[in-house]
């Protein structure tokens, strides 16, 4: 987990669209995000996340090799 957080530490990100991912065990909504890391803007990164009862959101993909080959 230590590994993951430090590939996605960031300056900045925004939000470019969401959407429902079809043909998953629980509802899951792929978050597409454009960051910014060590000053390079990384485009279209999705990230599919699922909310638990409580509210709380948890990453179950995220395209790791897209973000340290920098786009």
């Amino acid at each position: 987990m230590d590994a993951i957080a430090s590939i996605l530490r960031h300056e900045d990100y925004r939000i470019v669209r969401q959407e429902m991912v079809a043909g998953q065990d629980h509802p899951t909504t792929r978050v597409v995000v454009d960051m910014t890391i060590r000053g390079v803007t990384v485009m279209a990164i999705p990230f599919d996340v699922v909310q638990d009862r409580g509210g709380r959101w948890f990453v179950t993909n995220v395209d790791l090799e897209k973000v340290m080959a920098g786009g």
